[in-house]
């Protein structure tokens, strides 16, 4: 197995929109993340842990694989010491 250059953005077709990478502040963008199922989370989880906010778009899952992605990437936050925010139904912004 090889590792992919640090250059490749993984997460193009994923969903995640292009952002800047600065450290959060009030006025830096979030990417928007809309999984279409719970095996993309993954890509949301390594996004939130190196640019330290998302904004994620649950409306496409199903309310058990929401339930599940919650507590997934709420897990991440935890131990992050983290926060999240209820923006809209099923619309969440997360930062560290």
């Amino acid at each position: 197995m090889t590792a992919r250059p640090m250059t490749d953005n993984p997460f193009r077709a994923s969903g995640i929109s292009q952002v800047d990478q600065v450290p959060p502040s009030p006025r830096t963008p979030a990417a928007t993340f809309s999984p279409n199922s719970f095996h993309t989370i993954s890509a949301a989880a390594k996004y939130l842990l190196t640019h330290r906010r998302l904004r994620l778009d649950l409306t496409q899952l199903s309310d058990a694989e929401r339930k599940r992605a919650i507590d997934f990437l709420c897990g991440i936050l935890f131990v992050t010491r983290g926060t999240v925010s209820v923006t809209n139904d099923h619309i969440y912004l997360m930062t560290i």
